[in-house]
């Protein structure tokens, strides 16, 4: 799908595969109360974030440039009040930390109730992300490059849509860092 041009945004990587330990670490993160997981997490994307970065102008050059800002994809505020907490925030202030980017937790906005995206299956998590997210302050993010944080990508349609958003408001590039990704689903 990459190499087809789907994506709106410009790069995405991640810490591991979904899978194996990979897979119950963010469930338990995620679904069985253990925020306390985003340190750990949130380090280990922390060094594929500054990998890229470092290979800027080496033998391989990176495509990905510093970012000026990090943003969490969003919660629904409702789905945040059950959760506790939104565990793309917790993993962006760790990367944020750790590679000396400000983190703007509240960049992004879930503006509509989403169905949960592991409820469904390739073709219904598209549409189920159309028109969900929208810029708070469209003024900040005009020629930015953004790093978008989130735990998992499977489809790639929550980071997409994020990223769209994102580039008719005026980014110039948008980057994505997830824990895990899928292989296919």
């Amino acid at each position: 799908m990459c190499l087809q041009g789907r994506y709106r945004f410009d790069y995405a990587r991640s810490a591991v595969i979904y899978e194996g330990i990979g897979r119950e670490t963010v469930h338990a993160f995620k679904f069985n109360r253990k925020p306390r997981l985003a340190k750990p997490m949130g380090e280990l994307m922390a060094e594929i974030a500054m990998r890229a970065f470092e290979s800027e102008g080496g033998l391989l050059p990176s495509p990905w440039h510093r970012p000026d800002v990090i943003a969490p994809v969003p919660l629904h505020p409702k789905t945040q009040r059950q959760r506790g907490y939104n565990q793309a925030a917790l993993l962006a202030e760790v990367v944020g930390q750790a590679i000396g980017v400000p983190v703007e937790p509240n960049l992004l906005l879930q503006i509509r109730p989403m169905k949960p995206q592991a409820t469904l299956g390739e073709k219904e998590r598209w549409e189920n992300v159309k028109g969900a997210f929208s810029v708070a302050n469209p003024e900040s993010v005009k020629g930015q490059t953004v790093l978008v944080i989130d735990d998992v990508m499977t489809t790639g349609s929550t980071l997409n849509e994020v990223a769209k958003v994102l580039k008719r408001t005026g980014a110039r590039f948008v980057y994505c860092l997830t824990f895990a990704r899928t292989l296919s689903i």
